[in-house]
């Protein structure tokens, strides 16, 4: 098994050979920007994080129910919070 070291040494020398100074990307160039979710950003300026929570579980249930064809039976709630992020519906999941 290989140690962490290594490991971090191959992706190194992978990055090198790739010419890749910096591999993480945050989605946009500018570092000054909060990392939120696309909900907590709809969110006006005197709500508050129970607002977060009041407005995913009103955007949840609407995606319940007009959604329920592309819900598989055994999705759970983070499944479906998947599923709301991926059709575009804001969540708290950061995107």
């Amino acid at each position: 098994m290989a140690s962490w070291n290594i490991i971090l040494d191959e992706l190194q020398q992978f990055l090198n050979d790739l010419n890749i100074s910096d591999p993480f990307f945050r989605g946009h160039t500018d570092a000054s920007w909060k990392l939120k979710p696309r909900l907590a950003r709809k969110l006006k300026s005197n709500e508050s994080a129970r607002g977060i929570k009041t407005k995913e579980s009103r955007l949840f249930g609407k995606f319940m129910t007009r959604g329920a064809a592309d819900i598989p039976p055994s999705a759970d709630s983070w499944d479906i919070l998947v599923l709301m992020q991926h059709y575009g519906v804001p969540t708290r999941l950061l995107d």
